[in-house]
């Protein structure tokens, strides 16, 4: 049963949409010199948004007392099967891989799960 989702919810999202780069990767294409796979790139640019969510049930219990709790960035997209550890660059430069996925067919949309990619990992897949 469908309903009128608004264009996806897009009026909830107006202002937090940002360009976003996604790097998705394809099948191997090889090895390089060093016998690690190389694989085939696709670049997508989209506009869509990227959101904190805060689960208040995780919480890291700091050294002098207190509590910290733990965000998940949450990237709400359009595109479908997008692989995991597939690269999104935020407009800020930050890098995140997708490492899980959630899809809601009434809104039409696909909800990617993003951790943060450290620079020296980064730099190491890039051969840098």
């Amino acid at each position: 049963m469908m309903f009128n989702n608004f264009a996806n919810f897009g009026w909830t999202q107006s202002f937090q949409r940002q360009h976003l780069t996604v790097i998705v990767k394809g099948p191997s294409k090889g090895r390089d010199n060093l016998g690690q796979p190389v694989f085939t790139e696709k670049v997508k640019k989209v506009y869509e948004q990227v959101v904190n969510n805060n689960n208040n049930n995780v919480t890291f219990v700091a050294a002098d007392g207190g509590q910290y709790g733990v965000g998940t960035l949450i990237w709400q997209s359009q595109l479908p099967s997008v692989p995991d550890h597939s690269t999104v660059t935020l407009e800020n430069g930050l890098s995140y891989e997708t490492v899980s996925v959630g899809q809601d067919p009434m809104a039409g949309l696909f909800y990617y799960a993003l951790k943060r990619i450290e620079v020296a990992h980064k730099n190491e897949r890039e051969g840098i």
